[in-house]
């Protein structure tokens, strides 16, 4: 009878994660209600609240303002780890983040609406302040 072989439990673990962010996160573009809102130069200062659901993903839309540097911050509970995603006007991903807390910084080159999705990726809700400049 052979030994059983070590496993390394932390690539087990970030593998799971993964595969949990991605399917949370893909479940966001497809299923869930977008909201408007403006961040960026445009109309000023975004700053609003949100509440992600366990192993679920929100989306809001997002209007930048070309010419201009866009820093986002979302900043979760604590919680849990979230996963953040800037996409284009054409689905394309221009930045994204994972952590208790995302940074996103964007150069922004014309005025356009982004798509900015939230997942979280624990197994309880994750009450979080979105920002930017």
């Amino acid at each position: 009878m052979r030994a059983p072989q070590p496993h390394n439990s932390t690539e087990k673990i970030m593998n799971t994660f993964h595969r949990i962010a991605s399917v949370a996160l893909m479940g966001a573009a497809v299923l869930a209600p977008t909201a408007n809102a403006n961040a960026g130069n445009y109309d000023g200062p975004l700053r609003f609240n949100a509440r992600v659901a366990a192993l679920d993903a929100v989306s809001y839309k997002v209007l930048l303002e070309g010419d201009e540097s866009t820093t986002i911050r979302v900043s979760g509970d604590g919680d849990t780890t979230l996963a953040c995603v800037l996409k284009d006007s054409n689905g394309r991903v221009i930045v994204s983040d994972m952590g208790i807390n995302c940074y996103m910084r964007v150069d922004v080159y014309y005025t356009t609406t982004f798509t900015l999705s939230i997942g979280n990726v624990g197994f309880v809700y994750n009450d979080v302040v979105v920002r930017s400049n």
